[in-house]
């Protein structure tokens, strides 16, 4: 069996959405429920299995606010992977995954494999104008991107969503490996 593969998953997404969070539940198994805003960029790791294969997810967590948008390119470099993240509670981050989608086919990464995760949806109240569940789905179809609904600082949905994207980057580098040896 060969050794541990290494894949590069980006994590997008406006300030504020729960990007760090998200890593920080994935890698360091805690998290830090006072908001701090990502500088530039945070990095995590975890390893998993799939098909008694090891895989390594190296997370790098891009800061969200728009004036890390003009540096953000420079580390998409490399990239296997990318979870777009939005915030259930404020639907201009929803839209604003128009714009991450947009920096990523200008780095040429737009064909790696993408998730999209409605995150905060332990405060979600649709009755205040809150993000409804059919809603993102209608977004992501028309995308034609899986997407997901966490609570990353509950932890709500969070392994389903780690489990597919361990699946989805194995089924798609590896399964690709294994047909061309």
């Amino acid at each position: 069996m060969p050794g541990k593969y290494v894949f590069k998953v980006l994590i997008l997404g406006e300030g504020g959405v729960g990007k760090t969070t998200l890593k920080q539940r994935y890698t360091e198994g805690l998290v830090d429920p006072i908001y701090k805003c990502t500088i530039g960029v945070d990095f995590g790791q975890i390893d998993a299995k799939h098909a008694e294969q090891e895989i390594s997810l190296h997370f790098w967590d891009i800061g969200g606010q728009i004036q890390f948008r003009e540096i953000s390119g420079v580390f998409y470099k490399g990239a296997k992977a990318a979870v777009l993240m939005f915030d259930v509670t404020q639907p201009s981050t929803l839209d604003g995954l128009n714009e991450w989608l947009k920096l990523m086919k200008q780095e040429n990464i737009y064909d790696i494999p993408k998730i999209i995760v409605g995150n905060k949806i332990d405060i979600r109240k649709v009755d205040k104008g809150h993000i409804s569940t059919e809603k993102s789905k209608k977004f992501c179809d028309n995308l034609k991107i899986e997407y997901y609904e966490t609570s990353a600082l509950h932890g709500e949905g969070t392994e389903e969503l780690l489990k597919n994207l361990v699946k989805i980057v194995a089924m798609t580098y590896l399964t690709v490996s294994k047909k061309a040896a």
